[in-house]
């Protein structure tokens, strides 16, 4: 078109390359590659069972008393209770000051769960690195009872850290039972908190696969021009639902990163991730 060689008064008669793209955009024929930006899988599988809720039903006066334990690293918390909130997950809702710093917290009903904060804390002099503040948003998960979490994906934006957290057992990671964190490099504290695909999916897991497909050959397999950097075993939720163990293979193809996720029963190809990456977000491995 640019080029003058093309004018829309050829659009929709027989053999014209641009009515034919159209049409199969319409059509759903051309299949995009799926995108990671912030972490692979992090939208989860959101199964309406919250299976990793235990425990009574909680007051929302017991909730002020949860949301002080889970704000603590904030000193002396005043929180006040906002109300109820339907779902899938019913929750509590509050917020809380401390000094001038704010917040939001959701709880679940049942067993007093954390399930979102927010909290204002602006960051204007970055004293952590990217790996301690790992290591505080695992430490934090810790704190508050969600154990044997270790992080798959980080990347800072604006001296604030967003970590991806998956449950590991048996050197296998969890995909579906993911929480969010994101951490304050300026303070050390947490920043914000998800846990919604960790209390859809965690469970007890059985880690006793039928695993037909050795490492090495997983990694002997062809991947076009994909140069090989890591590869370990993780369990994906799937699109039509349920979960599967697969080698997640990470490589990259002229400076793109990709994940390919193949069946480790099978050996067949699962899912190709695309990895969107910008100069501040970095894959962690």
């Amino acid at each position: 078109i640019l080029s003058g060689e093309y004018t829309f008064a050829d659009f929709g008669k027989e053999d014209d390359v641009f009515s034919s793209i159209a049409s199969d955009i319409a059509d759903g024929a051309i299949e995009y590659p799926a995108l990671i930006y912030d972490g692979p899988f992090s939208d989860g599988l959101e199964d309406p069972s919250p299976v990793a809720l235990e425990g009574e039903e909680i007051t929302s006066e017991e909730g002020v008393e949860l949301v002080k334990g889970y704000m603590s690293d904030y000193g002396d918390v005043a929180v006040t209770y906002k109300g109820e909130l339907g779902g899938f997950i019913e929750c509590y809702s509050y917020s809380f000051t401390a000094g001038e710093v704010t917040g939001y917290v959701c709880l679940s009903k049942i067993g007093g769960a954390l399930v979102t904060a927010d909290i204002n804390d602006e960051v204007t002099d970055p004293q952590y690195t990217k790996e301690q503040g790992v290591e505080l948003a695992e430490q934090y998960c810790e704190k508050i009872g969600i154990n044997g979490m270790s992080a798959v994906w980080a990347c800072v934006t604006d001296s604030e850290l967003y970590v991806n957290l998956c449950y590991e057992e048996d050197g296998i990671i969890f995909y579906p039972d993911m929480v969010k964190v994101k951490v304050s490099l300026q303070t050390g504290k947490i920043a914000g908190f998800e846990s919604r695909e960790y209390i859809y999916n965690h469970t007890e897991r059985d880690t006793d696969y039928a695993v037909n497909v050795t490492e090495e050959e997983a990694l002997a397999a062809s991947y076009g021009e994909m140069q090989v950097e890591s590869i370990r075993l993780t369990v994906i939720p799937l699109d039509a639902g349920g979960e599967k163990l697969t080698y997640e293979v990470y490589g990259t193809i002229d400076g793109y990163g990709f994940f390919v996720y193949v069946d480790a029963a099978t050996g067949k190809d699962v899912r190709v991730l695309q990895v969107i990456d910008s100069d501040e977000g970095e894959l962690l491995m």
